[in-house]
């Protein structure tokens, strides 16, 4: 069984606590055993009060819908305990530490009272799947605190710190440490008192100012632009609902609202990629590896990806070295490392003392020998393999036992600069989307001999830098995912021109594709550009002149955004097959995180299958010969629509 929900009664009051590391999530055994301590408090004439709590970092802290709204025979929802603790007809006190979220803060409102301990987050962040609060949050929340602060938490993220829950109304009392102790104490005045006060209804009371509640709905209804989800929509009417419609009227339009939105193709995208990114977040435990120690990175370059890496790290309580080939490069990279610190301690961001300590942590050298001490070797200032093949060669005498090479150009072959070296298993390939501080993507490129556990160690860098890295699996000759990806879209919509397709189109049919259409873009101005000093009568007339061939239909978006859809999931399958990607749904959080895809697309492999691999499938050979565009279908794409399968259940698979 997974999880673990424990019952105790001492002096009149039940103590129920859930146990399920590392988030407490509440999964269909948690729930059912929860169900049955609370069946079984209530039954128990010698408990006059009930004290929820939770045993590690947090009270509960995982946002994922499966499971919550299918009941199994004897599983309650989500829901279902909310109600349960509401109506238990004995005060429940929940005791509140570390992340409270999701379908947590649903089970933390439903009690009757909350003691929270200092450092607590109470947030719903369930918009971010495309949903409403799996358990009555929406309607609960504006009556304790507010309709105004509910809708900024409902619609964007807003999590209440604990003095601001207290001060808002969300929590009836603050303590510094132990939060059980304290609910446990309270709780056991409740039991001895003969008239316990409800404390969610008084304060439903004090915050239903009607005109103040329809203000703010009314504000935020304005507020939301065209493009905003359908969760969006509902959480204000859900949050009206709540003042205007008797209760259980209110809690049957919010079920009936959080039903529907869990069947929306948008929904769905929204949480295969929240699950693709827990397993992504996960990838050295997948490898069965340890990150190894990180003190001293050690940074290459003098470029402005460099000077990126460089203030990241320091930002970050790492010590740095920075290096450069040439003397004349560090006094100027070492005023831009001290001209962003500067920065920030005239914004307020930090202390000047702060500045000190990050500057004190930076060593600025010519030549490879201060690198004898650093875990890491980021290498930023060559683009090809020849070079960064040679600079490997020059490092490895100086370095550690143990230090890792990565070189942060993508046109690298990993597999060439390893063999430059005597730490064959310490060389890979990074590729960062932006610089060190913006964007979230980052592709780790191992080679054949990379070790699992240096693959750990960056992964582990890259995460203290605020990147979720996905793992590419490259040979000799093939790129990494996003390379490789972007690639068979991108070639696509070249030929797709030189079929008709109005270049406008494949621009709009691009719109939720992000790089990629800006990648389109750029290569058509440039198209353009060429061709105002030669108009020659191939692709590149093609490009500009969009006058229709004779016998050639035009393209129209959504048939141009279907066939490049169509590559794009035969590239996908390729990546699997080969071996290059572990799981169709790294493909996806690398093309959200990375490539610019947007998050209610799910990425291309969700995309794919909510379209339908048949009908895709059938698209590809409208792309070629067999050997042109979108390439042969691969096997593994036959092989799951013969069986029925799909990419997610590729994805459910062990690895």
């Amino acid at each position: 069984m997974s999880g673990d929900v424990t019952y105790l009664v001492r002096d009149r009051v039940a103590i129920i606590e859930i146990s399920n590391p590392p988030a407490n999530a509440l999964n269909p055994e948690v729930r059912r055993d929860l169900a049955g301590t609370l069946v079984r408090a209530r039954n128990d004439d010698d408990v006059g009060a009930i004290v929820l709590r939770a045993r590690g970092r947090g009270f509960g802290s995982v946002v994922d819908p499966d499971g919550y709204s299918a009941v199994a025979e004897g599983v309650p929802s989500v829901r279902d305990l909310c109600d349960r603790i509401e109506n238990l007809g004995k005060p429940v006190v929940g005791a509140l530490h570390g992340h409270v979220l999701g379908p947590s803060a649903d089970i933390a409102l439903a009690c009757h009272y909350r003691v929270a301990q200092s450092g607590m987050k109470l947030g719903f962040p369930d918009l971010r799947l495309g949903l409403t609060p799996s358990g009555g949050g929406a309607l609960r929340l504006p009556r304790l605190v507010g309709a105004g602060i509910a809708l900024e938490m409902l619609l964007h993220g807003k999590a209440l710190s604990t003095d601001d829950a207290l001060r808002a109304g969300g929590v009836d009392r603050v303590v510094q440490d132990k939060a059980g102790v304290a609910a446990f104490a309270f709780a056991r005045d409740l039991a001895a008192s003969e008239d316990v006060l409800d404390h969610n209804a008084a304060r439903a009371k004090g915050k239903t100012s009607p005109d103040a509640w329809l203000r703010a709905v009314s504000a935020a209804r304005k507020s939301l632009g065209p493009a905003v989800l359908p969760a969006a929509r509902e959480v204000l009417s859900i949050v009206e609902a709540a003042l205007l419609l008797p209760t259980d009227e209110a809690h049957s339009f919010d079920a009936s609202a959080h039903e529907a939105l869990a069947r929306t193709e948008e929904s769905v995208a929204l949480c295969r990629l929240n699950r693709a990114e827990r397993r992504a977040s996960q990838l050295p435990e997948r490898l069965g590896a340890t990150p190894r120690a990180l003190g001293a990175i050690g940074i290459l370059g003098s470029d402005a990806l460099a000077i990126s890496l460089a203030t990241a790290c320091l930002s970050i309580g790492l010590r740095v070295v920075v290096a450069t080939e040439r003397e004349g490069e560090l006094e100027d990279s070492y005023a831009r490392i001290g001209e962003f610190f500067d920065n920030r301690a005239s914004t307020g961001l930090m202390t000047d003392a702060d500045v000190d300590d990050r500057l004190d942590a930076l060593t600025m050298v010519c030549g490879f020998q201060a690198f004898k001490d650093v875990d890491v070797i980021l290498e930023t200032s060559t683009s090809d393999t020849q070079s960064a093949s040679d600079i490997a060669a020059q490092i490895d005498p100086f370095a550690q036992a143990g230090t890792i090479f990565a070189v942060l150009s993508p046109a690298v072959n990993v597999h060439a600069v390893a063999r430059s070296t005597s730490r064959a298993a310490d060389v890979m390939g990074v590729r960062l989307f932006g610089t060190a501080q913006t964007g979230t993507g980052a592709e780790i490129l191992a080679g054949t001999n990379t070790s699992r556990h240096a693959i750990a160690t960056v992964f582990a860098l890259l995460r203290l830098l605020g990147k979720l890295p996905v793992l590419s699996l490259v040979d000799e000759n093939t790129g990494g995912i996003s390379a490789r990806l972007a690639s068979a879209i991108q070639t696509t919509a070249d030929a797709l021109i030189s079929m008709g397709a109005q270049a406008g189109d494949i621009s709009e049919a691009f719109d939720d594709w992000g790089l990629t259409r800006a990648v389109f873009e750029a290569r058509l101005k440039d198209q353009h550009r060429r061709a105002a000093d030669t108009v020659t009568d191939g692709a590149t007339a093609l490009a500009i002149d969009q006058r229709q061939k004779p016998g050639r239909a035009a393209l129209g978006i959504e048939a141009i955004r279907r066939l490049c859809l169509a590559s794009a999931v035969n590239a996908g399958a390729r990546l699997v097959a080969d071996g290059v990607a572990l799981k169709p749904g790294d493909i996806d959080v690398l093309a959200v995180h990375g490539l610019g895809f947007k998050r209610h697309t799910g990425g291309p492999m969700t995309e794919g299958d909510l379209a339908g691999l048949l009908s895709l499938r059938r698209a590809l050979p409208r792309l070629g010969d067999g050997n042109g565009i979108g390439g042969t279908p691969n096997p593994l794409l036959d092989d799951l629509i013969k069986n029925g399968r799909s990419f997610e259940w590729l994805d459910r698979q062990p690895s």
